[in-house]
């Protein structure tokens, strides 16, 4: 449903032949100053990356040897375990659990900020909102791990763009006063540029000084650069797809709600939610139907539950999902 900026559109009409010949800025300082000047920060709290993916791959390599431990909720982002295990390292679950919707609560902060004192633990990973379930962690739960935890805390925040930036640019001010956290965020979602594979790291400059000196040079091309400082500027035209997305999701979790059968998890704040049917196989269902959704049947911690994820659509793809769980 997330569209691109008429102003990226613009850049990439008026590339021409040189531009493909140019070698990006290996220090991306227009697209930092881009970057900071969107979020309030300085540039030197950034570090640019391919997507956020390179950097969930590399900071496993800089902070893990084999058999030192990671902390990662349950259900969150795949990625996380991925990039932990092929270092070598541990994962240690800390599971929420579904009388609560899978919520992110004190009883989840307190676990997190245990496990982070124990030996040998060197990473707790947070998503937030979180994938799959679209929740968000509230501001003072996330300052209470990041503030407490003996161990570095990566936060990916590639939904954050449905959020209210005030509330979220809040939540980087943590990064000024505090060197174990980094964030990550991205074009992927709401800005819909998945394709350009534009992310960045915000930290405390110090953190950010020892990432910068292990990140390939030319890890964003030149016209991924150009078009991403195009889009970090127009923040209203993300302004308006963040209010199209947020309309389109309550009207779909309401409709969802008055469908018998069906159990949806309440409280997502991003463009995606689960949902699962109380008596049949709602992947199956849908799939029979011409409709493909995320399977998370068996899920890192969704195991058999019957889960898919549902991600918001524009009105038409909606009103034809609707459809179909209505004739399940």
């Amino acid at each position: 449903m997330s569209s691109c900026s008429p102003k990226t559109k613009e850049v990439f009409q008026n590339l021409k032949a040189a531009d493909l010949q140019e070698y990006p800025d290996p220090n991306a300082t227009e697209l930092k100053n881009a970057i900071a000047n969107r979020f309030g920060i300085s540039p030197e709290m950034i570090t640019p990356s391919s997507g956020t993916d390179e950097l969930i791959d590399t900071l496993p390599r800089l902070l893990l040897s084999k058999g030192d431990r990671a902390v990662i909720i349950r259900p969150t982002f795949f990625r996380f375990g991925e990039a932990t295990s092929r270092e070598g390292g541990e994962i240690i679950k800390v599971d929420t659990n579904l009388e609560n919707h899978f919520r992110f609560d004190e009883s989840t902060a307190r676990q997190v900020i245990e496990q982070s004192r124990q030996p040998k633990t060197d990473i707790v990973w947070l998503c937030n909102p979180n994938n799959p379930t679209g929740q968000i962690i509230s501001s003072e739960l996330l300052k209470w791990v990041i503030s407490e935890a003996k161990a570095f805390v990566i936060v990916d925040e590639v939904f954050s763009g449905l959020l209210d930036p005030t509330s979220t640019n809040k939540t980087l001010e943590l990064a000024k006063t505090h060197q174990n956290v980094l964030f990550l965020r991205s074009l992927s979602k709401v800005d819909g540029l998945s394709a350009i594979r534009i992310g960045w790291g915000i930290g405390h400059p110090k953190t950010i000084e020892l990432i910068e000196k292990w990140r390939l040079p030319f890890n964003t091309s030149t016209l991924a650069q150009k078009i991403a400082i195009a889009a970090l500027e127009d923040t209203q035209h993300t302004a308006d797809v963040r209010n199209l997305i947020i309309n389109e999701r309550q009207f779909l979790e309401q409709q969802i709600s008055l469908i018998p059968g069906l159990e949806l998890i309440s409280g997502s704040q991003a463009n995606i939610f689960l949902l699962r049917h109380k008596q049949k196989d709602l992947f199956q269902q849908l799939f029979q139907r011409g409709i493909l959704v995320a399977d998370f049947r068996q899920a890192d911690g969704l195991e058999d539950m019957g889960f898919v994820r549902i991600t918001v659509q524009d009105n038409n793809k909606n009103l034809k999902l609707l459809k179909a769980l209505q004739r399940i």
